[in-house]
């Protein structure tokens, strides 16, 4: 193996736009998981991460239409397509372009790790990576500490103990950047 790859799951490998689609609004999800990121981060300073990102997905959901002045009632058909957004245009090309380069892809996510995995099966990018990390298994937000670093404690990578580091303002060329 000639090394591991670091990728994030929402927003990164999937388009966010359908979470805005029940109100015409594409450009509400990238907005939506900015703000979970940042209620989750706020959370995460203040104590122990109590609830799961699901929640603050919702609550972002909730709190940006009700800025917007828009309905609330098909908040639950926004909820629900944050299951099943779908893989970024060149993320498939991309991700096997690195596989055959001998690279293992691992997936961080702010979600659970089975809501990771269950994204990534979703959109059909499951079979590139090896394993998904989670909250759950690093007990933190993943960009919780500036400069951004993500320490997986609980996780093994290929059997050892791993240290990924994550840059925000890095991106690997696929999809449409926003």
């Amino acid at each position: 193996m000639a090394g591991w790859v670091l990728l994030d799951v929402n927003g990164t490998l999937t388009e966010l736009e359908p979470i805005g689609a029940p109100w015409a609004r594409p450009e509400l999800g990238p907005a939506v998981l900015e703000h979970a990121v940042r209620t989750a981060m706020v959370e995460a300073l203040l104590g122990p991460t109590a609830r799961p990102f699901s929640e603050h997905i919702r609550a972002a959901i909730e709190v940006l239409i009700a800025d917007a002045g828009l309905d609330a009632s098909p908040v639950g058909e926004a909820v629900a397509a944050t299951a099943a957004l779908p893989a970024r245009p060149d993320a498939a090309e991309a991700l096997a372009m690195l596989v055959a380069a001998g690279k293992g892809l691992v997936a961080l996510t702010n979600s659970g790790a089975r809501a990771g995995q269950a994204t990534l099966e979703a959109c059909g990018l499951a079979t590139y990576v090896e394993q998904v990390l989670g909250v759950d298994s690093v007990s933190s937000f993943k960009l919780q500490a500036a400069p951004i670093r993500v320490r997986v404690r609980a996780a093994r990578v290929g059997g050892q103990r791993s240290r990924g580091h994550v840059d925000r303002d890095a991106h690997l060329g696929f999809g449409r950047r926003r």
